[in-house]
């Protein structure tokens, strides 16, 4: 093999390898925007579970009737999981 047919192969080799370069970083930014947009849903999930359980505190605190107190607890019991859920996921 000449020095150029060596030279030819090399370069080759070089852009092959920039062409899986290019791949490998198109593929991380699609992943990222993905990861993004997830966590922006989460968290406008997140505000919007913030506010209903405000909404529900201030139902419960207003509520004199044992009942009602006792539906209250359990949808802000089921509000917190589901907050609990949305912070999980944005920390993933």
């Amino acid at each position: 093999m000449t020095e150029w047919e060596a030279l030819e192969q090399n370069v080759r080799l070089l852009l092959e390898r920039c062409q899986q370069q290019q791949a490998a970083i198109e593929a991380l930014q699609r992943t990222n925007d993905e990861q993004r947009q997830e966590i922006m849903r989460s968290h406008t999930e997140l505000t919007t579970l913030q506010q209903q359980y405000r909404q529900l505190k201030t139902a419960h605190t207003l509520s004199a009737k044992p009942e009602d107190r006792e539906k209250a607890k359990q949808q802000i019991s089921a509000l917190i999981a589901r907050v609990d859920q949305a912070i999980a996921v944005l920390k993933q």
